[in-house]
């Protein structure tokens, strides 16, 4: 299985699982033909009714949201069925995904309704997390839970219905998917460049997500948004980690000296190992035996080298 913070790169480096980048992807309304794809991938496996068309409700990024590394930022759309849906992408397993998922998928619900409403007049709403780690204990990747009665297990209400994909399950049953829905799963899973391009050129929907990418990548102010939402990340698992090793108290501390250059030594090791395929052991040592400054200096140095022997001639100058 997976290391829960395995990213899967672009041939530009930008990886569709970062939300950030995710919701660039999904959550725009000029795109939602991509977003549509997805779904209906994801619906077919559960034999659920397609859908024609999606509105996208929140498509705007605040500067806010993204540096705030705790909050979701999720998809909030409506179908052309009169359904609502909440979609997420998590990286890291904060070990209350179920509770907060169904707290997202309550706010999602209720906000249906205005002042003065009938409750008749709420319809089904759907929450969908896609998860980079491993949630449950059974082995397959795709699990769909509604309200049912105990015993004979009537569904009580079609109004709830929630989706978990546990990406690292799925390359070895994803063939239990629909075939869209399995070729973006084998998408976002993939850490080989080519790999991912030769999913993309099968698949007019993913090409469009591979340029959607690209132009985050070639965009100044797009990468520097996405660099920012991915070092939170980074920091706040690091921190996270610290916190389980030394206990509640300490590991605050602990993970507050040690996530920026945790966070930075692991992200340039990853963007390394996707943009050069490999790197040696005594690289990798020198770079977690490096300060912030250094770090930050030869991350932009690595997005400039074309090779790593030109990657480490220009940080040795």
């Amino acid at each position: 299985m997976t290391n829960p913070m395995d990213f899967a790169f672009s041939s530009d480096g930008i990886d569709i699982k970062v939300d950030f980048s995710f919701k660039k992807v999904f959550g725009n309304q000029q795109n939602s033909g991509l977003l549509i794809n997805l779904l209906n991938g994801l619906f077919k496996t559960s034999h659920d009714a397609l859908i024609q068309e999606v509105t996208i409700l929140d498509p705007a990024l605040s500067r806010e949201q993204i540096d705030d590394k705790l909050c979701i930022l999720d998809i909030h759309a409506k179908t052309d069925l009169g359904e609502y849906l909440n979609i997420e992408i998590q990286l890291v397993n904060q070990r209350d995904w179920v509770e907060r998922s169904l707290y997202y998928w309550s706010k999602t619900y209720q906000q249906q309704l205005k002042s003065g409403e009938s409750y008749h007049q709420l319809q089904k709403t759907i929450s969908i997390s896609f998860l980079n780690f491993a949630l449950f204990p059974r082995d397959r990747g795709l699990s769909i839970y509604q309200l049912r009665e105990r015993e004979d297990h009537e569904l009580l209400t079609p109004l709830l219905q929630l989706f978990f994909i546990e990406l690292p399950k799925l390359p070895n049953t994803a063939t239990q998917l629909d075939q869209d829905l399995q070729q973006w799963v084998m998408y976002m899973n993939s850490t080989n460049p080519q790999q991912r391009q030769s999913i993309a050129a099968n698949n007019a929907y993913i090409q469009e997500a591979e340029h959607l990418l690209q132009l985050i990548a070639q965009n100044p102010e797009e990468r520097m948004l996405y660099e920012s939402r991915l070092k939170g990340v980074m920091d706040y698992y690091s921190g996270l980690s610290a916190e389980r090793r030394f206990g509640y108290q300490e590991g605050l501390q602990k993970g507050r000296q040690e996530s920026r250059e945790e966070g930075q030594q692991f992200f340039l090791i990853k963007f390394l190992q996707k943009r050069f395929n490999q790197v040696p052991d005594d690289v990798v040592t020198m770079i977690k035996s490096a300060n912030a400054e250094q770090l930050e200096v030869w991350l932009d140095c690595a997005m400039q080298a074309e090779t790593l022997a030109q990657w480490l001639e220009k940080i040795r100058h």
